[in-house]
C-alpha cells in the first residue's frame, strides 16, 4: 500500500462511508452518520443505503461500488447475514479499512463464531483492505473531528482534544473512560477499540502512536496479546521516545482470565510475568482504568517526577497536610 500507513488512514481518514446509513438514531448506521456530521468531520461522508436517495441532506449511494472514490474507512452497519459479502465488496472498491461492530465471532467461544471470523478475514485476504474488529466499538479521533462510533457519549459536543491516546480491547470500557475523563477536562489524541483483533491489533496502533506528534502519553486496556514480544518491544520504544506508556491488564485472577477469554477471544497469560516485564521497560501497570487515564494526563502535562516516592498534589493546603500525616 502506498501513501499513508493503514493505521494513519484509520485515525486520520480523508473520506468515510457508512454502509447501512440512516437518518434514524435508533439504528447504528443512523447514529454513526449523525455523529460524523454533527462533530464536523471535514472530509466527504458517503451514506450507503439502496433504499434512500438522500440521507441528512447528502446523496445516498446504492452500494460502495457506486461511490465516486475509494474511501479510507467504511463503517459496516449491516445485518450479519450479508457482512462477509459486504466486506468483499468494500475490498473490491479499494476501501482502506472496514470497521465491524457486529458480535458473534471468535469471542463467542463457539466453532460457528470462529468460522464466521475466518470467513470475514478470507474475504479481505490479499486485497490490502484492513479490518478493525469485529466486536469493537469503533474509534474517536478528536484532532480529525472523527466520531466513528455508536456510543451515546458522542451526544456531548465538542470532542475534547488532548495528548492522551487510548487503545482498548473493550469498547464499552473505552467509552466509559472517555466519559469520565471528560468530566475532568481531559481530552484525547485518539481512542480506538480493537475488539477481537482479528486483523489490526493493539500493537499496530501503539507503534503508530509512538511516532504521533499529537500524542504525549499512551494508555492501553488489554485482555490478551496476539504477539507478546511485539508488545514489549513497543513498550521499550515508548521509553526510548520518552513517551509515558500505561497499561491496565485484566487477568490478575483465574476468574479474570476466563472473563477476558470469553469477552474478546483473548488469551490472558501470567500476570506476574507481565508485571515484571513492564517494570523492566518503564511501563506503568495500573489496576484501575480511570486512574490510568488521569495518570497519563498528568505525565503528559508535567513529565515524569524527578525522584521516587509519593507526592501529594492538592488545591487545599489542609488536605495536603492531612494526606502527608496519613
Amino acid at each position: 500500500m502506498t501513501g499513508p500507513s493503514a493505521v494513519a488512514r484509520v485515525l486520520r481518514p480523508r473520506s468515510v462511508a457508512v454502509l447501512g446509513a440512516s437518518e434514524d438514531k435508533a439504528k447504528f448506521g443512523g447514529r454513526v452518520t449523525h455523529y460524523l456530521i454533527d462533530h464536523g468531520f471535514p472530509g466527504p461522508v458517503y451514506p450507503v443505503n439502496p433504499k434512500r436517495e438522500t440521507i441528512l441532506g447528502r446523496r445516498a449511494y446504492p452500494d460502495i461500488a457506486a461511490l465516486p472514490e475509494p474511501v479510507d474507512v467504511a463503517f459496516l452497519a449491516v445485518p450479519p447475514g450479508i457482512l462477509v459479502e459486504t466486506a468483499r465488496a468494500c475490498a473490491a472498491a479499494g476501501t482502506g479499512c472496514i470497521v465491524v461492530l457486529t458480535t458473534g465471532f471468535a469471542e463467542s467461544g463457539e466453532a460457528e463464531g470462529a468460522a464466521r471470523q475466518a470467513a470475514l478475514l478470507a474475504a479481505l485476504e490479499g486485497t490490502g483492505t484492513r479490518l478493525l474488529g469485529p466486536n469493537c466499538f469503533g474509534l474517536i479521533a478528536p484532532p480529525a473531528k472523527l466520531a466513528l462510533s455508536t456510543s451515546l457519549i458522542l451526544e456531548a459536543k465538542p470532542l475534547l482534544d488532548g495528548s492522551v491516546a487510548l487503545v482498548s480491547q473493550s469498547g464499552a470500557l473505552m467509552v466509559a473512560m472517555i466519559d469520565r475523563a471528560r468530566q475532568s477536562g481531559i481530552g484525547f489524541s485518539a481512542c480506538v477499540s480493537v475488539g477481537n483483533q482479528a486483523d489490526l491489533e493493539l500493537c499496530d496502533f501503539i507503534e503508530h502512536l509512538i511516532d504521533d506528534t499529537a500524542t504525549g502519553a499512551i494508555c492501553v486496556y488489554a485482555e490478551g496479546f496476539r504477539d507478546g514480544a511485539r508488545f514489549l518491544a513497543a513498550a521499550e520504544r515508548c521509553r526510548a521516545a520518552g513517551k509515558p506508556f500505561l497499561l491496565t491488564k485484566v487477568g490478575r485472577t483465574e476468574a479474570g482470565v476466563r472473563a477476558a477469554k470469553s469477552h474478546t477471544a483473548s488469551l490472558a497469560g501470567s500476570y506476574d510475568a507481565l508485571a515484571a516485564a513492564c517494570e523492566s521497560r518503564g511501563a506503568i501497570l495500573c489496576d484501575d482504568p480511570d486512574a490510568m487515564v488521569l495518570a497519563a494526563d498528568a505525565l503528559a502535562r508535567f513529565g515524569p517526577p524527578p525522584g521516587e516516592g509519593i507526592a501529594v498534589i492538592s488545591p487545599s493546603g489542609g488536605g495536603a497536610g492531612v494526606a502527608v500525616d496519613r
